[in-house]
């Protein structure tokens, strides 16, 4: 009989919770034939970086022979945040629910913006771009800057990653700190910085191969390739989100790595040695100038 591993999911499901989580997987020689249970019955928050992260491990143990299975019990919160994101558009899983449960207004102060969105080629890019154009007023400064952030960090997995990528974005207003804030999540399940730029790192010393990529990237722009300015646009995207003031979250293979932490976030500068997920997950918060949202599906846009 297959081993079955139930993995526990906290009450407040964010990026330090989700490290909680990871560590409960078995080793990876024991994925293949064991079933997997995601137990997420207790939360009662999630964060939006934790959406694309979360369908990276469901992705990633399937393809090493596990059996895969979400159990929300009656967690009607979790059910409906997942149908607004589009979870269930690329996960076969259902829930209890009625259609008319799911539908019901939750009080939340962070809005789906544009729900999970696979990224197959430049056009997928460019629907987004059009989708925030359309949809959200910005200086024109403001959304010039934001657009070149977006276009770069999605832009690395047509690059760099031999499997589909994800992007989605939320809204969410800070009360205690009055900032409205918008987040940017892409995310991918290919090969990871590391063994993206091992090569290219060869002549360095180093221990940590997951968390001196990200460095090497984030800080010198290192990149796989030569060519003449390869590695700018994350030096480009990390000016920009500091110029906001905004937070810049990698976590690739084993590591974890905050870029220039402003002061209205406290965070720890690099994580290493963290649980292994496959590809690269790229999370950054953009404090904007627009209204602050209210809690209502009508600033829900389907993309």
């Amino acid at each position: 009989m297959p081993p079955t591993y139930r993995l526990v999911v906290p009450a407040v499901f964010n990026s330090n919770s989700f490290e909680y989580f990871l560590n409960q997987l078995p080793a990876r020689t024991d994925f293949s034939q064991s079933n997997i249970i995601f137990d997420l019955g207790l939360v009662s928050s999630i964060s939006p970086d934790i959406i694309g992260s979360l369908l990276v491990l469901h992705d990633y143990s399937i393809r090493l022979g596990a059996q895969v299975k979400m159990n929300f019990y009656d967690n009607h919160f979790l059910c409906m945040r997942f149908m607004q994101w589009g979870v269930f558009d690329h996960i076969s899983c259902s829930c209890d629910q009625t259609q008319e449960e799911l539908e019901k207004p939750e009080e939340t102060s962070c809005d789906v913006f544009f729900k999970l969105h696979p990224i197959h080629s430049e056009d997928d890019i460019y629907k987004a771009i059009e989708f925030l154009r359309e949809n959200l007023q910005l200086p024109q400064e403001e959304f010039t800057d934001l657009i070149v952030v977006l276009s770069e960090i999605s832009q690395n997995i047509l690059e760099h990653s031999t499997t589909q990528g994800y992007l989605h974005i939320a809204r969410e207003y800070q009360r205690l700190r009055r900032k409205n804030l918008l987040h940017l999540c892409v995310v991918d399940s290919g090969v990871g910085m590391g063994q993206s730029l091992k090569e290219r790192l060869r002549q360095y010393e180093f221990e940590h191969l997951d968390s001196f990529a990200i460095y090497k990237a984030l800080y010198e722009g290192i990149s796989r390739y030569d060519d003449p300015g390869r590695g700018n646009g994350i030096i480009k995207t990390r000016g920009i989100v500091k110029k906001y003031h905004g937070k810049m979250v990698i976590r690739s293979g084993c590591a974890k790595l905050w870029g220039d932490v402003p002061s209205w976030q406290i965070e720890r500068f690099l994580r290493k040695d963290i649980c292994y997920l496959p590809g690269t997950q790229v999370h950054i918060t953009f404090p904007i100038s627009a209204a602050p949202i209210k809690s209502s599906h009508a600033l829900i846009k389907k993309s």
